[in-house]
C-alpha cells in the first residue's frame, strides 16, 4: 500500500513538473514571437509522436522563412512561385541542422515551437556567396591551365549557385574588362554562352571518319577556337538507336553510329551540361541544375559535325599524339631519353593490329607474363577499340622503355570514354610488362612546370600517377595492397543522403553531405575488393594537379593534390584526392591518402594539419 502511495505521489510530481515545463516553454515562445531576431512556427495540429510534430515544423520553419524574408531572386521562366519554393528548399539543410524546438505538449497528443535565428539564416545566405566566390575562382583558375572542361563546370556550379541565393538577382562581380561591377548571372551567363564565352569557343573536328556496311565510326578533335585540347567535357548523340554520352580526353574523342537506311552525313552532339555528380559537391547547384533543366537554355551547346569536315582536315597537318614535353628553359632536356628502335616500333604496330582485329592471343609472345594479364585487364575493359593512327614516341627510362601512345575508345552501355593507353617494355627482353593509361595534359603540366626537379624525379612520378588510377579501372587490388603503407593515413570520403524531398509538386535533389571516415590499410583494401566485385567498371581521371616535395631537397618524397574525377556504372562523384608518396624505392609507397570534395592548400595538407 505504502510502495502505491508512493508511485501516485512521484507520479503527481512528474505531471506537475512536466506541466511547469510546457508553461515555461508556451511563456517562452510568446516572447520569441513578439521578438524580432527569429524565424520561427507553431503548428496548427497535434501529433502522435514527437517526431512528426518536429518533422512538420522543419517544413513550417522554411515556409516562413521564405515568407518573412525578402527575397531578390533570380527569374527564370515565368513560374516565380515555383522557383522560390525551389530556391528557400535549397536552406532545407541549414533549418534541420539549426533549428530548436519547445516541446508545448507530449503524450497521447505532440506538439512544438520551432525557430530560428535570422542572422543564422543571413551567415548561411554569406556563406553560399563565399561558395560561389570559391567556385568562379576554381574556373579562373583552370582557364589559365587551359583547362577548359573544369572552367566550364566551375562556372556552371557558380551558376546554379546564384540562381540558388535569395538575394541571386542583386549579386554583383567585378569585371576585369571594364573594371565595373556588373551583375553576376549576367556575368557568369557570358562567361558560359556568351560571344566570347566556352560553349562558342568549343569546336569538334573530323580527324577520321571510317564506314563499313552497318557503322559509322569518327575520331573526333576536340579544342577551342585557340587550339587548346580539351579534358574532362562530355557530350551526347544519337548512335541510331538510342543516346551514348562519350567523355572527351585530351582533346580527343570517337563515335559510333549505327547506319539505318539514310546514309550518314551529319553528326549533331550535345555538350552535356547535366553534371549529375555535382550532387554530392554542391546539391543547392544540384537542387537548381534539376529544376531549371528544361528552363535555362544555352545557345552554343549544339553543335553538327559534318562528314565533309573530314575533307578539310585532311589537307592539313597530321595531328600527332601527345608527348612527353618539357617546358621552356628546361635544362634537363628529354630528349635525351628518346629512343629510336625499329623492334619496339614493329611491337607496337603487331599489337596495334590485334586489338583491331580482336586476335589479342595472336601477340602473346610479345608481353612477359604480368605485362599479359595487363593485355588481358585491357581487353576486357568495355568494348575496346583503337582510334586514329597512333604517332609512337619511345623514352627509355630506368631499364624500361615506355611507349607514348596508343589512343582508345571504351565503350560501356550507354557512355563511353577516350584514353591514351602506355605500353611499358623491358629494355632486355623487348617484351611489354606494363600498360598504363596516360595522364591528362593538364596534370601532366602540373608536374613538368616544376623545372627545378630532374627530369627523372618527374617521370617517376608521373609513371606512378598512371599506375594508381590504372589500377582501379583494372582492379589490381594486389597491387593496391602493395603500395599502402601497413600504417598509411587514409581518409575516404562518403556521402551521406536523405530521401528526395517534394515541395509544390517538385521532387528536389536528395540533402546530401560528406562524412570523412578515417580507415586502416585492412579496412580499405577490404572496402575496395567490395566495389570491384560490385561495379562493373571504374574510370578515374586527374586534372587541376598540385604537387610539393614534402622532404629534404634530395628526397624523393612527395605530396600531390589532384582534383579526381570517378565514374562507374552505379557511382559518380569528384573531389580532391591527397597523396603522400615515397618514391625513393623500387616500388612507390603511399603513408597518406586522403579524400575531400573541396580543395585545400597543398602546403596544410603535407604537414597534415588539415587531415589527422
Amino acid at each position: 500500500m505504502r510502495k502505491l502511495l508512493l508511485l501516485s505521489i512521484l507520479l503527481n510530481i512528474s505531471i506537475v513538473s512536466c506541466s511547469q515545463v510546457y508553461k515555461s516553454n508556451i511563456a517562452e515562445s510568446e516572447r520569441i514571437k513578439e521578438d524580432t531576431c527569429c524565424y520561427w512556427y507553431q503548428g496548427d495540429g497535434d501529433f502522435e509522436t514527437i517526431e512528426d510534430a518536429e518533422d512538420d515544423a522543419i517544413t513550417g520553419l522554411l515556409e516562413s522563412v521564405k515568407k518573412n524574408y525578402k527575397p531578390n531572386i533570380v527569374t527564370i521562366g515565368n513560374d516565380n512561385t515555383r522557383m522560390m519554393n525551389c530556391v528557400f528548399e535549397t536552406f532545407r539543410p541549414f533549418i534541420e541542422q539549426n533549428i530548436q524546438y519547445l516541446t508545448l505538449k507530449s503524450g497521447t497528443v505532440n506538439s512544438v515551437f520551432a525557430y530560428v535565428s535570422k542572422a543564422s539564416f543571413r551567415e548561411s545566405c554569406a556563406e553560399r556567396k563565399n561558395d560561389i566566390d570559391y567556385y568562379i575562382r576554381m574556373a579562373d583558375g583552370a582557364m589559365e591551365k587551359e583547362n577548359v572542361g573544369d572552367a566550364l563546370r566551375y562556372y556552371y556550379i557558380a551558376m546554379m549557385l546564384c540562381c540558388s541565393h535569395p538575394d541571386g538577382n542583386g549579386l554583383t562581380v567585378r569585371d576585369e574588362e571594364t573594371s565595373h561591377e556588373v551583375k553576376m548571372m549576367k556575368w557568369l551567363s557570358n562567361k558560359i554562352d556568351g560571344d566570347d564565352g566556352i560553349l562558342g569557343s568549343v569546336r569538334f573536328n573530323v580527324k577520321n571518319w571510317n564506314e563499313t556496311d552497318d557503322k559509322v565510326n569518327v575520331e573526333l578533335l576536340v579544342s577551342t577556337m585557340g587550339g587548346i585540347p580539351i579534358s574532362n567535357m562530355t557530350f551526347k548523340y544519337n548512335n541510331g538507336r538510342f543516346n551514348q554520352t562519350c567523355n572527351v580526353s585530351n582533346g580527343r574523342a570517337a563515335v559510333e553510329l549505327f547506319k539505318n537506311e539514310d546514309a550518314v552525313k551529319d553528326i549533331d552532339v550535345e555538350v552535356d551540361m547535366s553534371y549529375d555528380d555535382v550532387e554530392f559537391e554542391e546539391p543547392a547547384a544540384y537542387a537548381m541544375i534539376k529544376f531549371l533543366r528544361k528552363k535555362v537554355g544555352f545557345s552554343k551547346t549544339n553543335k553538327t559535325i559534318s562528314s565533309r569536315s573530314k575533307e578539310r582536315m585532311k589537307k592539313e597537318e597530321p595531328e600527332k599524339n601527345p608527348k612527353v614535353k618539357a617546358g621552356d628553359g628546361d635544362d634537363n632536356s628529354i630528349e635525351r631519353y628518346t629512343v629510336s628502335d625499329d623492334v619496339y616500333l614493329k611491337n607496337m604496330k603487331s599489337i596495334e593490329n590485334a586489338i583491331r582485329l580482336g586476335e589479342y592471343e595472336s601477340v602473346r609472345g610479345l608481353f612477359s607474363p604480368e605485362g599479359y594479364e595487363c593485355f588481358m585487364k585491357l581487353k576486357g575493359y568495355g568494348v575496346a577499340s583503337v582510334i586514329g593512327t597512333p604517332d609512337y614516341k619511345m623514352l627509355a627510362f630506368n631499364g624500361e622503355v615506355i611507349c607514348r601512345s596508343l589512343p582508345m575508345r571504351f565503350g560501356f552501355n550507354n557512355m563511353s570514354f577516350t584514353r591514351d593507353v602506355i605500353f611499358r617494355f623491358n629494355k632486355e627482353t623487348k617484351k611489354v610488362t606494363s600498360i598504363a593509361f596516360r595522364l591528362s595534359d593538364t596534370a601532366e603540366k602540373g608536374i613538368w612546370d616544376n623545372k627545378n626537379w630532374k627530369i627523372d624525379s618527374r617521370l617517376v612520378l608521373i609513371n606512378f600517377l598512371e599506375d594508381y588510377q590504372t589500377a582501379y579501372a583494372f582492379k589490381q587490388l594486389e597491387y593496391l595492397d602493395k603500395i599502402f603503407s601497413d600504417d598509411a593515413l587514409i581518409i575516404v570520403g562518403h556521402i551521406v543522403e536523405t530521401k528526395p524531398v517534394m515541395q509544390d509538386g517538385v521532387l528536389y535533389g536528395n540533402n546530401t553531405k560528406v562524412e570523412r571516415t578515417k580507415k586502416t590499410k585492412a579496412q580499405y583494401i577490404q572496402d575496395l575488393g567490395k566495389q570491384f566485385r560490385n561495379k562493373s567498371y571504374i574510370n578515374i581521371h586527374f586534372t587541376d594537379i598540385d604537387v610539393r616535395r614534402a622532404a629534404g631537397e634530395d628526397e624523393e618524397v612527395f605530396g600531390v593534390q589532384v582534383k579526381q574525377y570517378y565514374h562507374s556504372n552505379n557511382y559518380n562523384d569528384d573531389g580532391y584526392l591527397f597523396l603522400m608518396v615515397d618514391l625513393r624505392e623500387e616500388l612507390p609507397i603511399i603513408h597518406v591518402r586522403t579524400w575531400q570534395p573541396g580543395r585545400t592548400d597543398i602546403e596544410d595538407l603535407i604537414t597534415l594539419k588539415d587531415v589527422l
